[in-house]
């Protein structure tokens, strides 16, 4: 049995001295911390407008997506290159010299992961969405067959339980790793 001379000191430290930002903006504020390590954060205001802070300036912007160390930022009339190793912000008011510039440094991903101000989720893209919106409607129908595929040993139930139990771990280590880095490819 603990002391609760003891508890009572523990329960002390863990309500004064854990310390967690709070913004204003409701359950639409988040702060993350992009892959090299800044803080990038969205207050919950309508606007949409996301920070990124660097060491030494912080940039503002609606749209971004991460590619080799760079975080590649878009608002309505401004364009960034944000090379987050060397903190150097490039700013382009012009489309077509952004675009160039991003094919100049291959900076046009395969696979890019778009995010706005809804980002802290892997649904950054919308095919990721559609594949796992349907997927815990039809679970438990899944889990159902898999039950009673055990009173009738068919070989049809076997091969179903058999490809069931790969295909829905697959799906969840899948989910983790997206959810883990947010890099477009």
């Amino acid at each position: 049995m603990i002391n609760p001379k003891i508890l009572k000191l523990i329960i002390f430290f863990i309500v004064f001295f854990y310390c967690q930002k709070i913004f204003a903006g409701g359950l639409s504020a988040w702060n993350e911390v992009t892959p090299y390590g800044h803080e990038m954060y969205h207050d919950g205001t309508s606007s949409g407008r996301i920070t990124l802070s660097l060491d030494s300036t912080s940039v503002s912007f609606k749209n971004f997506y991460f590619y080799k160390g760079y975080t590649i930022a878009k608002s309505d009339s401004l364009f960034l290159i944000i090379n987050e190793k060397t903190q150097k912000v490039q700013k382009f008011t012009n489309e077509k010299k952004w675009k160039t510039q991003l094919k100049q440094k291959k900076l046009v991903p395969f696979f890019q992961r778009d995010y706005d101000s809804n980002y802290s989720s892997a649904f950054g893209s919308g095919f990721i969405f559609l594949i796992l919106v349907p997927y815990p409607f039809f679970l438990p129908i899944f889990w159902l067959m898999c039950l009673i595929s055990l009173c009738f040993p068919t070989r049809l139930f076997y091969g179903f339980r058999k490809h069931f139990s790969w295909f829905y771990p697959s799906i969840i280590i899948l989910i983790m790793i997206i959810e883990s880095f947010p890099q477009s490819i």
